[in-house]
């Protein structure tokens, strides 16, 4: 192996050489894009089977094919053991312009870390990694070269989690055990985290590494009242205040204060004395408690909590009143709770709104009127509400594209040729992945002609990147492209939806971007769950679904969206607001707030009772790209249907 390595070593060197001179000994013939494409993936094939002699020859004749520069790369990280931190360096200076800096750098210092290489590891990255296994790489390279300290003091912070700890941790930690720095103090407050983020099953672990009996009686009274948190209170009286009371008790506290929220308004009095809490301590308390109940059907409950929110006023758990008031269509409750907001809150646009129904209510048509117009204008969901209500037309500021990307053409010309090709052979991510580092690295001005640039070449989900890294909040017609209008039209007509509307949920979800994939597995441009895919395939009769690796495909991703969206409708009587807040949170969900609002509310009133911001956010938001759809492709549609706006949600 050794030999076979030196021979291609030589063989690179010699390749090199001749790149080097301009090819004025060996003249390769110019291969077409086609060709180029086949003998790149026939080079990576022969990489991956380690034929280093016949790669030579294919890398070679490949030349200034655009991702030739990944060659290079998959053929340097091959041997990262062999290298040097100033090979390293070199590496990535000749490839600066390559998105593979963050993981080569994280590949390299595993390297270095699996191999004790503690000079080179704080040679090549003397600051503090973000990732928590580098972390614990770092600080065993700091112990192992004298620097305790440091070490130590790293060793404590990665210690101090609820969680599990990564395995590249053990030898620091057992370092720092040696060294005396692991106290019975810092395992149980260890313990105390675990206990917050209810992962009890390290408490055995932690148990068994205690030393003094005083501890070990803390350690059993921390695993009793997590499994009978009916034991709080008389923990509380039988304890005097510590410092580790106060914070068993503050833990739990909370915990209560989610599960059996009544329970612990009984109790907190008692223990917040006992326990000697401070007042941020106490106020945190209540802020729990509150939350949990904030949505009550008890008058007592309700009380406790509207006494305990005028007390101690937070702007987040004010406007979570003002929609219970909201619900209960309370105009007089809304008004008071209003002039809790501060002013920064109370001038928003979306308070602004709700100030004026409350002054049409009221009696005060002008008032309300006059402070409706001031909201005119804006891209703002408030803002077209606002003009809906007034029977005004719907107007808001819109910028330009710009016309001139010649400079950022030229300057990026090699990124932009990677880019242009990796989406050519459909490595679709990696494309992503060179964009967001090219935006990156680009001026204001260059991101936004970068926007341009990709909306010329209809990378439609890049476009909508670089708007959002330029905050280029004006730029509709770069926000919000036309993307896949063949198939929306396609379903929309076959199905009789919206195309609009299916555009519009698409941006919302993914951007328009193909591959998105969500943390919790939803698939593709209308962001898709496998489970949802399956039934709706099923009940559509769609043999075209073959699994979740299918829902990157356009055709089908929208096939079954689609018909998900219509049954949605169907079932609301094609009222937008419930199926998209079905499709975002459940329709199960839509049935429960249905149930609350009991037919007593008006189109925006059950908008705005949503209870998860998330939803809230997401059915507004689609209702504006809507807006911004029609005026980009120039048809009319209603902000909100009669149908929609007449009906009693």
């Amino acid at each position: 192996m050794f030999k076979e390595s030196m021979k291609y070593t030589q063989q690179k060197l010699g390749m090199m050489a001749v790149l080097c001179i301009g090819m004025s000994v060996h003249t390769v013939k110019a291969l077409s894009i086609d060709e180029s494409r086949i003998q790149y993936q026939e080079a990576k094939e022969l990489l991956n089977e380690k034929k280093f002699d016949e790669y030579v020859k294919v890398r070679e004749d490949l030349g200034d094919y655009p991702l030739a520069p990944y060659l290079d790369y998959r053929e340097f990280r091959m041997d990262l053991r062999s290298k040097t931190p100033d090979d390293i360096r070199v590496f990535r200076h000749a490839h600066k312009t390559l998105a593979i800096g963050n993981a080569l750098d994280y590949q390299y210092l595993v390297v270095l870390g699996l191999n004790e290489r503690w000079t080179e590891f704080l040679d090549y990255f003397p600051n503090e990694p973000s990732s928590n296994n580098l972390q614990c790489y770092y600080y065993q390279a700091k112990n192992e070269l004298g620097d305790k300290k440091t070490a130590w003091k790293g060793a404590e912070k990665l210690w101090l989690t609820g969680g599990s700890v990564t395995y590249e941790c053990d030898d620091l930690f057992k370092a720092w055990s040696d060294a005396g720095k692991l106290t019975d103090e810092l395992i149980i407050d260890r313990m105390l985290l675990v206990y917050k983020a209810r992962n009890n099953s390290l408490f055995s672990y932690l148990e068994k590494m205690l030393k003094s009996d005083s501890s070990k009686g803390e350690a059993k009274e921390i695993i009793t009242l997590f499994n009978d948190p009916d034991l709080l209170l008389s923990f509380s009286n039988e304890n005097k205040a510590s410092d580790f009371t106060k914070k068993l008790t503050l833990i739990a506290m909370e915990r209560e204060g989610l599960i059996n929220p009544k329970k612990a308004i009984e109790m907190f009095p008692d223990i917040a004395k006992k326990q000697r809490y401070s007042k941020d301590e106490r106020v945190k308390i209540i802020h729990r408690i509150v939350s949990s109940i904030m949505s009550t059907s008890s008058d007592e409950l309700a009380q406790w909590r509207d006494t305990q929110l005028e007390q101690y006023p937070e702007d987040s758990y004010i406007e979570r009143r003002i929609r219970v008031a909201i619900r209960a269509v309370d105009w007089d409750d809304m008004s008071k709770w209003m002039g809790y907001l501060t002013p920064e809150s109370k001038a928003s646009l979306r308070w602004q709104f709700w100030q004026a129904r409350i002054d049409y209510e009221n009696g005060e048509q002008d008032k309300a009127d006059a402070r409706l117009r001031k909201l005119l204008g804006q891209r703002n969901f408030y803002s077209v509400a606002a003009a809906n209500i007034l029977g005004e037309p719907i107007q808001y500021p819109m910028n330009k594209a710009p016309n001139n990307i010649n400079p950022v053409k030229e300057k990026y010309k090699n990124e932009l040729a990677r880019v242009k090709e990796l989406i050519a052979i459909d490595e679709i991510s990696t494309a992503k992945s060179e964009w967001e580092y090219l935006l990156n690295r680009a001026s204001k001005t260059e991101v936004k002609e970068l926007a341009s640039y990709a909306a010329q070449h209809r990378w439609n989900h890049f476009t909508v990147l670089a708007t959002i890294k330029g905050k280029m909040w004006g730029y509709l017609s770069l926000r919000f492209p036309i993307a896949h209008q063949w198939w929306f039209g396609h379903y929309s007509k076959e199905l009789g939806l919206d195309k609009i509307t299916l555009m519009s949920l698409s941006r919302q979800e993914s951007g328009l971007y193909v591959e998105a994939q969500s943390p919790v597995g939803a698939r593709g441009l209308m962001q898709i769950m496998p489970a949802t895919a399956k039934y709706t395939a099923k009940k559509i009769e769609y043999d075209k679904y073959k699994g979740v690796d299918s829902l990157n495909d356009v055709n089908v991703n929208i096939h079954i969206g689609s018909n998900y969206l219509k049954g949605l409708l169907d079932d609301y009587d094609g009222n937008r607001i419930f199926a998209l807040a079905g499709y975002n949170a459940g329709p199960h969900r839509v049935k429960r707030w249905r149930a609350v609002s009991n037919e007593k509310l008006d189109a925006y009133a059950f908008i705005e009772a949503i209870p998860f911001k998330e939803t809230r956010g997401y059915v507004q938001n689609i209702l504006m790209f809507e807006t911004y759809y029609r005026s980009l492709l120039g048809e009319k549609g209603p902000f909100l249907t009669e149908k929609e706006l007449n009906l009693e949600y």
